[in-house]
């Protein structure tokens, strides 16, 4: 009878062992069918989709991506991860998934024991210049429970604890804010009105470079607006949510703030959302020579280098000849920034081929071949200021010239770090110098468009006569015939030629690398050595969608449909059933 038991139980685990949601090992506690069951379970109670609809929202993984073998953590690093994510496709990860039943979850049933869930929102790369914060929908209700406990306790505060310094580019200068203005607050309630969803938003002021910059710069800013909101509400456990380049900073105010706070013994977890946790091939293209965004980089740089500074030793009632010579100078200024301009131009018009893909899918693209990271970098480190005025005889240092060549030098600085900060080796880096306190656990999220368009996969499973895939123009999953989706489309192939063929990418980071790997992480560093992580899913969905409902708002007033709502609802659910 024991052997017979015995027996049975290999044969129980065997067949477990071979599902796609089997039990994990180290790398990966398990949690993709629960957070499935959850996610499917709030779309179908929240948004009534059915489960064909939900299916698109929320893919599933093979055995050997979701649990990879050792193999794939040996050699250079992130090496086997790349090669072993190459083999596979957007839409095997969604036939797969469609097959997977989704088991029914009652949410509030989940906070029971551990009570509401508080989740802070650390903003992604140029986060600052977009007008859409991530889970918009969530923080507009400002009669939400915890949207109005968090006033009232405002109130209350001591007026030193009231205000924080946010940086202006505008005014070259930091000023005092009331921390309303840096922290957006809502909750997601029950039925009684119960908050068990807490969020909380590091809301970066426009021109505050708050999400440019050195991972230090902005862990500094958050460690001290962190301790005034903890004084106002209140010391409690919290979990940082990282959103893109957010998630490379939670993971660093993780580190200092356990080390240099008291507030920070309370912080539990990470997630990562669509987060750069071990870099992106996007990235370090746009630092390889010969790359145009790298080109354009050079000239930007060396352009900053020509500009003259508003001379220090200035009288205060400059006579004429200190006019001329200003007059002198800002000429100059102007003539280098032609002569940039001009190579701009150049670099923009002798941009690679688009990938034949894009013309397959009739995509639109404003400037065919260069890659997003060109036009972000040109967008917010040149085309505003292109105010660098032709000189004027009359109170020359008086006028904004000086500023603009304050703002642009600082600018630029501030986003090719930024963007730095981003490439897989300045993440390795990361990883090899920091050690995580080993009580936190990791959560990790991470999304996919669809498959490229190519002739040869014409007529099969998904695909059209001309090769596109149907999930790249599915009005569930995707933003269609938007600006956002045309730009991020573009970035999709950019990043699957950089990454060497990685299909599963969300425009910005591949699936893998927004993942924590503790075998990885132990590997760079081994006092990461006890790592808890889970991986949740795959979303069908964007690199911004999954975050903020539009990026470049349209005529027609249009959204995204992806709803992001419930996935922040799905997250605090499965975090409180495992804290």
């Amino acid at each position: 009878m024991q052997r017979h038991s015995s027996r049975a139980a290999l044969i129980a685990l065997a067949v477990a062992a071979s599902s796609p949601f089997a039990a994990a090992r180290a790398d990966d506690l398990g949690g993709q069918k629960e957070f499935r069951d959850i996610f499917v379970s709030l779309l179908q109670q929240d948004k009534h989709l059915s489960p064909a609809e939900a299916r698109k929202l929320i893919y599933a993984l093979p055995d050997e991506l979701r649990t990879p073998p050792a193999s794939a953590f040996a050699g250079e690093p992130l090496a086997g991860l790349d090669a072993l994510f190459r083999k596979h496709r957007p839409s095997e990860l969604y036939t797969l998934g469609a097959k997977v039943p989704a088991t029914n979850v009652v949410w509030n049933a989940s906070f029971g024991k551990n009570g509401s869930v508080l989740l802070i929102v650390v903003p992604g790369i140029f986060g600052e210049f977009i007008a859409h914060s991530p889970f918009e929908e969530v923080f507009a209700n400002q009669q939400s429970a915890y949207s109005k406990q968090w006033k009232a306790l405002y109130g209350k505060a001591a007026a030193e604890e009231k205000t924080d310094a946010v940086y202006s580019l505008q005014d070259l200068a930091a000023k005092e804010h009331p921390l309303t203005d840096v922290f957006d607050v809502a909750s997601i309630d029950d039925a009684h009105g119960r908050p068990l969803v807490k969020a909380i938003f590091l809301k970066p002021a426009f021109g505050s470079l708050e999400t440019l910059g050195h991972i230090e710069e902005n862990t500094e800013i958050y460690l001290r607006r962190l301790t005034k909101l903890f004084k106002v509400i209140g010391e409690q456990n919290f979990y940082l949510v990282g959103y893109s380049r957010g998630a490379t900073v939670a993971l660093d105010l993780a580190v200092q703030a356990h080390a240099k706070t008291h507030w920070g013994k309370h912080l539990k977890g990470v997630v990562s959302l669509g987060g750069v946790v071990y870099g992106t091939p996007l990235a370090d293209a746009a630092f390889a020579p010969g790359d145009p965004t790298n080109e354009l980089v050079g000239v930007l740089t060396d352009l900053a280098s020509k500009l003259h500074d508003l001379p220090a030793d200035l009288p205060g009632k400059p006579g004429f000849k200190d006019e001329a010579h200003l007059a002198h100078l800002i000429e100059e200024d102007w003539v280098a920034w032609g002569k940039a301009a001009v190579k701009i131009a150049a670099l923009e018009k002798k941009a690679p081929k688009a990938d034949p893909g894009i013309a397959l899918e009739k995509i639109q693209q404003s400037l065919p071949g260069v890659r997003t990271t060109f036009k972000m970098v040109k967008e917010f480190a040149w085309d505003q200021f292109h105010v660098l005025h032709a000189p004027h005889v009359i109170h020359i240092e008086r006028s904004d010239h000086w500023k603009n060549v304050a703002r642009f030098k600082k600018t630029i600085t501030s986003v090719l770090h930024g963007v730095q900060v981003l490439t897989t080796q300045a993440r390795l880096d990361w990883w090899k110098k920091n050690t995580l306190p080993p009580e936190l656990t990791f959560y990790a999220i991470g999304a996919t468009m669809a498959d490229l368009a190519r002739p040869e996969r014409a007529n099969t499973p998904l695909f059209d006569a001309q090769g596109v895939c149907a999930l790249a123009h599915d009005p569930i999953s995707t933003f269609v015939d938007s600006i956002d989706f045309h730009s991020l489309r573009g970035n999709y192939y950019q990043l699957s030629d950089a990454g060497g063929g990685m299909e599963i990418n969300d425009s910005q980071v591949p699936l893998h690398r927004v993942r924590f790997w503790p075998t990885l992480s132990k590997k760079l560093n081994p006092h990461n050595a006890h790592m808890k992580a889970y991986f949740l899913g795959v979303l069908g969905q964007d690199h911004w969608g999954m975050s903020f409902p539009v990026a470049f708002d349209q005529h027609n007033k249009k959204r995204n449909p992806f709803p992001r709502a419930t996935l922040l609802k799905a997250i605090g659910t499965f975090i409180a059933r495992h804290p």
